[in-house]
């Protein structure tokens, strides 16, 4: 019977042995620095190879090996997994496997959230295009993935993913591409130049879209940690050192502005009592916020959805001077 392994850096190593008579002729062999890899010579080899790729992670037959390099802080009970994949209730498809429950606070739209991930390319051959482990600070420690969910500034199946888990959990999950990257400016995007190159290419190929292979071209597979839900006291000079910020520590975009000033008055609430003349303006004051952002929206989307129609086109004229 033919085993497929992956060993992947700081998370799981996975063996399978469910696999189809037909897939027992492609031989897989991956690391976690060099993977060596038979090539597929047709694309009806590469959707097979795809396939056999999400067979072996969904299988009941696969089973997880925590390696010591897995999450630092994974415990060793296997009760805290449940070994079974689920699709994740309004996700557009997201099948996840919850390889620990949280037990900390559940976030909502607006929350500004920290997450690990590790990044795949199902359509190749499990290639991995980012994980955060790889992004240090000054002092050797991995810097997690911020973003604010409900911004739709991330892709689909990420914020789907962390919508429904609690701060110390860890899923895996399998986005379809209808959940993934729609855009070549979605995040998370990887920081190096030559991997983000490599991603779009493959999902947004136009040659292998009209061979039939979308339906996995663009499926990822990641490993999320959800580490925290920012809620730090924000106070005005912090907008304002925002604001006035001449580097990239500065706000890159109105979401983060939002956030902030709704962090400020729900900090307002939550650190004074109800009836306290500040907890009332507050929660006022959110209030009309709220109801002025929803006005604004429209115009937002409008803005970005036309900003996003204008690099599609160019995409598609690169793609098109490459091919010809």
């Amino acid at each position: 019977m033919t085993m497929i392994s992956f060993h992947v850096p700081h998370h799981l190593t996975i063996y399978s042995s469910a696999l189809s008579q037909q897939s027992k002729k492609i031989s897989i062999i991956s690391s976690s620095s060099s993977p060596l890899v038979k090539q597929p010579t047709s694309s009806s080899r590469r959707l097979l190879l795809s396939t056999c790729i999400i067979t072996s992670i969904i299988s009941p037959a696969t089973f997880f090996s925590f390696s010591a390099a897995s999450f630092s802080s994974t415990p060793n009970n296997s009760s805290d997994a449940i070994g079974k994949f689920y699709e994740l209730p309004n996700s557009g498809g997201v099948k996840a496997l919850d390889l620990r429950v949280g037990t900390g606070s559940i976030p909502v739209n607006g929350d500004k959230v920290a997450i690990h991930y590790y990044g795949r390319l199902a359509a190749k051959q499990g290639w991995r295009f980012d994980s955060t482990y790889d992004h240090k600070d000054p002092t050797g420690e991995p810097i997690p993935f911020i973003f604010i969910l409900g911004s739709n500034n991330v892709i689909s199946g990420i914020e789907g993913t962390v919508r429904s888990m609690k701060v110390g959990g860890i899923r895996r999950v399998i986005i379809p591409p209808s959940q993934g990257y729609q855009n070549t400016t979605q995040e998370p995007l990887p920081p190096n130049f030559f991997d983000r190159q490599r991603l779009f290419t493959t999902i947004f190929n136009p040659t292998r879209l009209a061979n039939g292979e979308g339906s996995t071209l663009g499926t990822l597979i990641f490993d999320v940690e959800l580490v925290n839900v920012i809620e730090i006291p924000m106070y005005f000079c912090t907008i304002k050192k925002q604001m006035e910020a001449k580097d990239d520590s500065g706000y890159k975009h109105v979401w983060e502005i939002c956030a902030d000033v709704r962090l400020i008055f729900k900090n307002a609430m939550k650190y004074t009592n109800e009836k306290n003349d500040l907890h009332v303006m507050a929660r006022t004051l959110l209030a009309k916020f709220e109801e002025k952002w929803l006005q604004f929206l429209p115009e937002l989307w409008k803005r970005k959805m036309s900003a996003e129609e204008e690099r599609q086109v160019g995409v598609a004229l690169t793609s098109h001077k490459a091919i010809h």
